[in-house]
């Protein structure tokens, strides 16, 4: 991915930085019991990339998407009320950004910093600029899914997404649907969805360290 985002702590930048099969195809699964062309109708909404740069516009905009009740832009304040006081505060690696971390809902939220000698960790001024949610958690988006949901769950709340292959040595593939704000080449927020086999293990709101 073009900008770092939790990768000391968090598993999603570790595949979405690893080079894709180049099998353009998507690999599909029969599910008995269902009718197998409308059990794959989810998959015809991913585009297959390579590469961060073949991202395009999307969906999303920082009001019509949350992880844990929470919005890009949404104040320190807001995520106290919603999970009251962090188990640890420091700082987003390689970032001036804030983080907090919620060790038992394995939850991480990044704050929006300009920079400066002594971030303000403890009340950070900026909005959420990320929130990252790993397995195991219940911590769900406000479309219904979360950890442990397929990717087909997923699929029916967007229109289309932009998945790299899966990678069949670890049997993992990153999925993410993108935003309708842009900075160069980079649209903004971004939901990044990281399954294992078929179920969703890592989930990442981000707004691309871009000012929320």
């Amino acid at each position: 991915m073009r900008k770092v985002v939790l990768s000391s702590i968090l598993v999603l930048s570790v595949l979405a930085g690893c080079s894709p099969s180049t099998n353009p195809n998507v690999e599909k699964q029969i599910h008995y019991g269902e009718n197998a062309e409308a059990s794959q109708d989810y998959l015809n909404k991913i585009k297959i990339i390579k590469s961060h740069s073949e991202i395009g516009s999307g969906e999303l905009t920082k009001e019509n998407i949350a992880l844990g009740g929470i919005h890009i832009g949404d104040s320190a304040e807001t995520v106290r009320n919603l999970f009251g006081e962090p188990t640890s505060k420091g700082v987003l690696h390689s970032t001036p950004f804030p983080l907090w971390t919620y060790e038992k809902l394995n939850l991480f939220i990044a704050f929006y910093d300009k920079g400066g000698a002594n971030p303000p960790i403890d009340n950070p001024k900026g909005g959420v600029v990320s929130i990252v949610v790993n397995d195991p958690s219940d911590i769900k988006t406000d479309r219904g899914f979360g950890i442990g949901s397929s990717l087909k769950e997923v699929m029916e709340s967007f229109q289309s997404a932009y998945g790299y292959e899966k990678r069949k040595d670890t049997d993992t593939q990153y999925v993410v649907i993108s935003g309708s704000s842009s900075s160069g080449n980079t649209f903004y927020p971004t939901l990044g969805v990281l399954l294992k086999g078929d179920k969703v293990i890592s989930i990442e709101l981000s707004n691309q360290e871009e000012q929320p």
